[in-house]
């Protein structure tokens, strides 16, 4: 279950993690758990390695994503916003996160032409790489 985004025209509760994480223990079950979106968790308010640390062993999978927190959910790449990134890599790897890494950015390539797409995804790629090899970590 994802965290969804409090702010603006948005305003779902379940942009508070801590409901969203009261919520999936109250449903008990090991197939359901929380998606932190990075993206949401800014717009938000929140820190995404907050959230991240919050939803602990519930957390099942994630939207990385970047914005600028200016009420648009930009959907940008790390790095592009003003997500700490090392701070969410360091949070992911304190709780011992072990599932999928899914970035959701499809304003990387959308603004770009068909051509040149597919170098925009490989570096998608090299930058996942990047950020889970302990790299993004160091000062």
């Amino acid at each position: 279950i994802e965290n969804m985004i409090s702010a603006g025209k948005h305003n779902s509760v379940w942009a508070d993690i801590d409901r969203l994480c009261a919520l999936v223990d109250a449903i008990g079950r090991d197939d359901v758990g929380v998606c932190i979106d990075t993206g949401h968790a800014n717009l938000s308010g929140f820190k995404a390695e907050e959230a991240i640390r919050k939803a602990g062993h519930r957390l099942r999978a994630t939207h990385i994503n970047d914005n600028h927190a200016n009420g648009v959910d930009e959907h940008l790449a790390p790095y592009m916003g003003n997500i700490d990134w090392a701070a969410v890599v360091k949070a992911l790897r304190d709780i011992d996160y072990a599932h999928d890494f899914s970035f959701e950015t499809h304003h990387l390539t959308s603004c770009f032409p068909a051509a040149i797409q597919p170098e925009l995804i490989r570096f998608s790629y090299q930058l996942g790489c990047y950020l889970l090899s302990g790299e993004a970590e160091k000062p």
